[in-house]
């Protein structure tokens, strides 16, 4: 039997899968500093504004909630978001969150204070992140990959539900 936190979990695997914006950026061989998926900037005119992404089978997040326990990781291969309840080897981060934390940021992430991003280096918790594989585009992306979490939360009742109840 599932526990309410893998059935959150599952559920943003399938949240990361159909997020428009997650799948273009993971689409593009390259990442456009400065311009947003679906408009024309500058970024797309701008040769040296051109990064590499580079997220493809790699494992993006490592999440571990002590009081569970639960870790789970986050990684993407052939192009699509997998979940896998085991530490990962070698995460672009690695975050540790106490399942209160957790749970406050994402059923209560309206409020300013509650944004995931600003959680992150609360000192409740400990990150670490893999700096020979850090860039701009593949940071930007693990990022985008957490707040995707949140959204799940604030825009599914359900979802919402099952983390109050953790």
């Amino acid at each position: 039997m599932k526990s309410s936190f893998e059935e959150f979990m599952e559920e943003w695997i399938k949240y990361l899968n159909n997020d428009p914006a997650l799948q273009w950026r993971i689409k593009q061989p390259f990442f456009y500093s400065g311009d947003w998926p679906f408009g024309l900037g500058t970024g797309l005119l701008r040769e040296e504004r051109m990064q590499k992404l580079d997220v493809e089978g790699k494992e993006l997040v490592e999440l571990t909630v002590p009081e569970g326990p639960y870790t789970y990781t986050i990684e993407l291969k052939e192009g699509k978001f997998r979940l896998k309840q085991d530490k990962a080897k070698k995460p672009l981060l690695s975050w540790t969150v106490p399942l209160a934390l957790l749970k406050d940021t994402l059923t209560k992430g309206m409020e300013f204070s509650n944004r995931l991003v600003y959680i992150l280096l609360d000192e409740r918790c400990k990150l670490s992140f893999n700096t020979s594989e850090w860039s701009k585009p593949n940071g930007t992306t693990v990022f985008e990959v957490l707040v995707c979490a949140q959204e799940l939360a604030e825009k599914n009742a359900e979802m919402r539900k099952i983390l109050k109840n953790l």
